[in-house]
Formats: C-alpha cells, structure tokens, sequence
C-alpha cells in the first residue's frame, strides 16, 4: 500500500486484521491469506485509527481530518460519520453493548455519540490533548487519557466526572481490565498504573520502561 501504516486491530475471532494509514484509508485483510479484502475510503485526512467492533460487524475510524466514522465490515460501506471536533483525532473506541463511540482528540476533548442518531450526546472535556478512550465492559464509563497529566472516567449516561487520576507526566494510554474493577494507565514517565475503578486508589505502579509507555492492555479473561 502507499503511505505510512499504523497500528492495527484484530477482528474478535482473529480472522481479518483492520489497518489505519496516512494515505486517508483503511484496509482490512485476511489473516489466513494476507489478501486485501477492503479499502475504507471516504476520510479527507490520514486515518489515525482503525478498530473492529466488540462482534466483528463494524470498523470504527478515527482521523486527522476532525471526524470518526463507522463502517459496515463486510461490505466497506460507511455507515456513520460524526462530526463536531474542531481538530485531529487521536483515536476511537466503540461501546461493547453497540450503542456509542467515543473519540479523543488534539481539540482538548472527548466526545461521545450516538452509533443511531449520529448524534453527539456528551463533550468531555480536558486541559490539553486527549490521546485515548476506552469503554468499560459494561459500556457505563469512559477513560480518558490526556497530555494534561491526569486520566478521568466519566458516567457514560450523564458525562459527569467520577475519578480524576492525577500522574506526573502526560497520559498515552488506558485501559479497563475484563472486570471493569481496575483500570491501567500508560505516561510518559515511563510508568505504568494499576488503579481500582471505584475508589480511584493506585493498587500498583509498573516501572522499568526507559521512554513514554504509548499502549496498555490487560490479558483477555481465559475462555470456558
């Protein structure tokens, strides 16, 4: 392909691989063949971030050119673009019960809306650019992580505020665990965070990184 490729996600059951790219699109390929099975085009920016829904029917996109939008995964047809951001986006998350997505950008915000109407139901609001969102499994709250030196998690249903996590340098990255009952954050200090979701305590830090720590993630739960 042309252009610079960045990350990629995993569809659920592994069998095709979605790819962001500097060149506005997205690809989304077979993982047993290598081969190509659809171009997502339609962003007038490069794509910043490409992700298959908790199911595996929908992509979601996040792209410098201010918008997201979601994607039919078998046909490459877009379904939704949502628009209100008024710079770049980092990224994009998609809810697990299918109903919203969140999105970060440089603009100091997050957003959330509705996959239905595409409409924007909440703006969360940091002190600098947010990097990252991330649902938690039972799609009730939001992280976001944010060049302001804290990570927030907000009620999805009202957009308040429930935990501000303060860190000493600027936040990359963030995670909920399987559970929901802690979450994991990436800084430039080089540290990662283990902190629990309901009281907002920090259970554990996580040092040995010499530079930024860009993605966390935990383990999925071990399958029945």
């Amino acid at each position: 392909r042309l252009g610079g490729v960045r990350p990629g996600s995993f569809s659920p059951d592994g069998a095709r691989l979605v790819t962001p790219a500097d060149n506005n699109t997205a690809k989304v390929w077979c993982t047993t063949t290598g081969a190509c099975l659809l171009t997502l085009s339609g962003h007038q920016g490069w794509v910043t971030y490409a992700g298959f829904s908790r199911d595996g029917a929908w992509v979601v996109t996040a792209s410098k050119d201010a918008t997201a939008a979601l994607w039919d995964a078998e046909s490459g047809e877009r379904f939704r673009t949502f628009v209100g951001h008024t710079e770049s986006l980092r990224t994009a998350a998609l809810s697990p019960d299918g109903a919203r997505v969140a999105s970060a950008s440089h603009d100091r915000s997050a957003r959330l809306w509705s996959i239905e109407s595409g409409e924007c139901l909440r703006k969360l609001e940091h002190n600098d650019i947010v990097h990252c969102v991330a649902f938690s499994p039972d799609s009730a709250l939001l992280l976001s992580a944010s060049e302001d030196k804290t990570a927030r998690v907000w009620r999805v249903e009202t957009g308040e505020c429930v935990r501000t996590l303060n860190h000493r340098g600027e936040v990359y990255s963030g995670a909920f665990s399987p559970s929901g009952d802690s979450l994991l954050t990436g800084s430039r200090d080089g540290k990662a965070y283990l902190w629990g979701t309901e009281t907002g305590e920090l259970l554990r830090t996580l040092a040995g990184h010499t530079l930024c720590v860009l993605h966390v993630s935990f383990s999925p739960p071990p399958r029945p």
